[in-house]
């Protein structure tokens, strides 16, 4: 999770479900990243800094994003336990905006997954992590 251009917020689990299909795992996920988001509007609404538009929630999979924007697409999704469409009606309230990332250039990689040398070193930069040895690393 972003503010600004600081992350403040990451996590990384094991998912409490087992997934029937990577479009269901990516809508766990994105559930769990939208509650963050969602704590985090509230939290900074209560100190006065209310949010007028949507965060955006950028996802890697597109069928979990049509399943997330267009409830016409549930018929594809049976399969789904329905606590996980909650993000819907995060979507209509407006308080959440789900838009496509590419698989590259997620920033969350960074601490998901193994990643090489070069990925690494793109994705800390893109969080804004400095210092002398990642500038060692670089060379």
């Amino acid at each position: 999770v972003f503010l600004g251009k600081a992350c403040v917020a990451w996590n990384s689990t094991k998912q409490p479900v087992v997934a029937k299909s990577t479009m269901e795992a990516e809508l766990i996920g994105a559930n769990k990243a939208g509650a963050a988001v969602i704590h985090l509007r509230n939290a900074l609404g209560e100190i006065g800094y209310t949010q007028s538009q949507a965060t955006s929630l950028m996802l890697d999979n597109t069928a979990a994003i049509k399943v997330a924007k267009e409830p016409e697409h549930f018929g594809r999704a049976k399969h789904i336990q329905l606590r996980w469409f909650w993000i819907r009606e995060a979507v209509e309230n407006n308080e959440l905006q789900i838009g496509f990332q590419m698989t590259g250039e997620m920033v969350s990689d960074m601490v998901t997954k193994a990643l090489g040398r070069q990925k690494h070193i793109k994705l800390a930069k893109a969080l804004g992590l400095t210092g002398k040895l990642l500038e060692e690393s670089s060379r």
